[in-house]
């Protein structure tokens, strides 16, 4: 069951009314058991509470760290970027070991993962821009007491190409 916030008090004014009737307590009732383990709570309490203040501080501390260590390695590898833009041979090879860490990633998306609502429609507006080649495929059924059902679907890879929708009760 544990002893929260709001089972302490209780835990604490048993302890406390007990001590003066203890003619209302059951012959397996042991007082000084009960103040024990309610020590021990009080205790346990207080190093909880230190505990969760160090473990705070030492996350304040790493964070921090951690930013200064950045910010300096920062300032090592756009020195040699800097460097290495001007041609500085010596320097290339340590360039091109720390390059990958800042390499582009893009916002490419595997294959065979779903687009996101927004990026279906960023590329359906590319595509009838004629911006972009490629099909785009829309389906979808309304589930409502008058349902409707739309079918849009476009297969060109020219920049005016056609659409066929069609809309039914």
């Amino acid at each position: 069951m544990g002893s929260g916030i709001r089972r302490y008090g209780f835990l604490d004014k048993v302890l406390d009314v007990s001590e003066s009737n203890m003619q209302f307590a059951p012959g397996t009732f042991d007082r000084a058991t009960l103040h024990k383990l309610v020590e021990a709570i009080e205790n346990l309490r207080n190093i909880r509470l230190a505990v969760v203040q160090l473990l705070e501080a030492v996350d304040d501390h790493l964070i921090q760290a951690g930013n200064d260590a950045y910010r300096l390695a920062l300032l090592y590898y756009n020195t040699v970027r800097d460097a290495a833009r001007l041609g500085d041979v010596g320097v290339r090879t340590v360039f091109d070991a720390l390059r990958p860490f800042f390499a582009n990633r893009g916002r490419t998306r595997a294959a065979e993962e779903a687009p996101t609502q927004r990026q279906a429609i960023r590329d359906a507006k590319a595509i009838i821009r004629g911006e972009k080649d490629g099909e785009v495929l829309i389906k979808g059924k309304r589930r409502a007491v008058t349902a409707k059902e739309l079918e849009v679907f476009d297969d060109t890879d020219k920049p005016h190409g056609g659409m066929k929708i069609t809309e039914r009760e």
